[in-house]
Formats: structure tokens, sequence, C-alpha cells
């Protein structure tokens, strides 16, 4: 009840809290058994795409190595059926993975302090799309016996700070509110481009958290922005692949193309630069011109790869 309150809390009802997707529609479903034993991730998946659901917040995660299972049922979700997929990037306070968020398809929410800093429980990567605050988040937990120990029948939730609601898990519903808002304003935007246009949207707060560049996603979440904003421009790569050389570190030397798709309003002007974060890699060729590209057109760079140098 918590996360999906923070997601989908009824607006104007005198109760708590409104939702970032305020007057959405949710489905909530089990996955886990009472004794936490058995968690059908795929089932639940499944069931909720086969459903039409637009959004599926998954405010749950495990670290260690992906699983292609999963990773198949993800990209069923989003490629077959339409579903944005939204997790929470884990509690650890490290640079750790937590699957599903790491996977390429799935959006993978950090958490900000209330002051735009990383929160300090927040993992941070390269995996990361987009953060929202997560400390101290108000939500729709009953102001029950589990918190004073009487029960307290007054319309009130606890407050945030006493409980300590914190946690990734309350920053990945704010972002699946938003796009349940994004797909009602937008109905010709498929999964795919809604999730670019959130990410898209999202104010930079590299300044505020310098030494943590490229691991915090492109910015904090700005509802406003995501449901308002025009001309939003993002262009996806996918499919990087060495070409030219059979055994690519052979000679410590690799040329790299990759296929770029742009979701989002027309371009003119594109080019596309190729960084890495390595001390032993060396980009020598590291710029393209990509020039104009329509929505949903796609180009790769074959003609003038990148080239790599490994030392």
């Amino acid at each position: 009840g918590a996360v999906a309150g923070v997601a989908a809390a009824t607006p104007n009802n005198g109760i708590g809290i409104a939702g970032v997707g305020y007057n959405s529609r949710y489905l909530p479903v089990k996955a886990i058994t009472d004794a936490l034993n058995v968690f059908r991730f795929d089932a639940a998946v499944i069931y909720l795409a086969d459903r039409g659901v637009q959004v599926i917040n998954m405010s749950f995660g495990y670290a260690g190595n992906p699983d292609e299972y999963w990773e198949d049922i993800v990209n069923y979700a989003i490629i077959n059926k339409d579903v944005v997929m939204v997790a929470a990037a884990g509690n650890d306070g490290n640079t750790g993975r937590y699957w599903p968020a790491s996977y390429k398809n799935v959006i993978s929410v950090a958490g900000t302090t209330s002051s735009d800093a990383k929160w300090s429980g927040s993992n941070y990567n390269y995996e990361v799309d987009i953060t929202a605050p997560s400390e101290f988040i108000h939500t729709t937990y009953y102001n029950c016996c589990a918190y004073s120990g009487t029960f307290n029948n007054n319309n009130s939730y606890i407050p945030a700070l006493s409980f300590n609601m914190s946690g990734t898990s309350f920053a990945a519903p704010q972002v699946s509110g938003a796009i349940a808002l994004m797909r009602t304003q937008f109905p010709s935007l498929d999964a795919f481009q809604i999730m670019e246009r959130v990410i898209a949207t999202s104010d930079n707060i590299d300044a505020l958290n310098p030494s943590l560049v490229g691991q915090i996603g492109k910015g904090r979440l700005n509802v406003f922005r995501a449901v308002s904003e025009t001309n939003v421009k993002a262009v996806r790569s996918d499919n990087p692949r060495f070409i030219n050389n059979t055994n690519p570190f052979a000679s410590f030397q690799a040329d790299l193309a990759i296929d770029f798709k742009n979701l989002l309003t027309p371009t003119s002007n594109l080019t596309a630069t190729l960084s890495s974060p390595s001390p032993y890699v060396t980009i020598t060729s590291n710029t393209i011109n990509l020039g104009s590209m329509n929505t949903n057109e796609v180009k790769n760079n074959i003609a003038s790869p990148f080239s790599i140098q490994v030392a």
C-alpha cells in the first residue's frame, strides 16, 4: 500500500496524500508467497502485460547476476505489449547493480534528497536512468497500531519523518506515476518513446553530485516538464558491434558501429560523441555526424565508425 500510494493515491478526499499519478487506475498483484520463498516474477509481469496495463512499477530487486529469462519477460512486456517497466535501483549505497532495474529496457530509478543530492542509501551506476526523491517520502501508510501501539481511526497516515519512509522503492513509483500521466497526455507515444521522454525532461543535477556524473542518470524527475514540454529530443543508441576486424582486440584496436534511433522530435545537425571512463581505453575517432533525423528514423555509422584503442 505504501508504494502504490506514492504512485496513485486518490486526490481530494481529505485523507493523506495525492499520488503522483493521481486518478490513475492501478492493478496490484501479489507475486510472492507469505513465506517469501517463492517469487513468480514471470507470472506477475505476464499477467499484468496481458491485461493492458501501461506501466509496471517494480519496487523490488536482487543483487548478483542478471537472469536471461527475467530479461526475456521484461522484453515481452515492453516490446510485445507496449508496457513501460520501472524499477528501484537498490538501497545498498554503492555501485552494485540490481535486477530488474539494470536490464536495458527497464527505467532504473536512483534516489535523491530534498536538496537534489544523491540519497546516501541509494545505489548508483551507469545503468541508472533517472532519479527521484527517496528520503522521508509521504505516502499511504495507515496510522494504526503498528506505529502507535493503539488503533487510530482518524483518517490519518503516519508522518514520513516519524517512520523513516525512505528508499528507492519510493522513488520508482514517482516515476511510474508520472508515466501514467504521460500515457494519458500523449496516447500516440509508444513505451520506448515514453521512457525516453520522462528521462529527457528530467532536471540535470550533476553539478550537485560532481563525483557521480554518469551514474545517477540524466537527472531528477520533473513531472511538469514530462507532461507539458514540447520539442523534446531523444536519440537512443542500440546494437553496438565491432566491424572491420574479426578479432577486435588482437591488434588492440577496433572500429565500433552503433545504430541510432530518433524516438521523439525531428532533429538537425545531430552529432554523437563516444567516451569511456576507463583509463585503458583511448578513442581515436570519437565523434560522428548524423545530420537530420525524423521521428523513428534509424541511422548507423558503419561508413565512419568510432575507432578505439585498448591499452
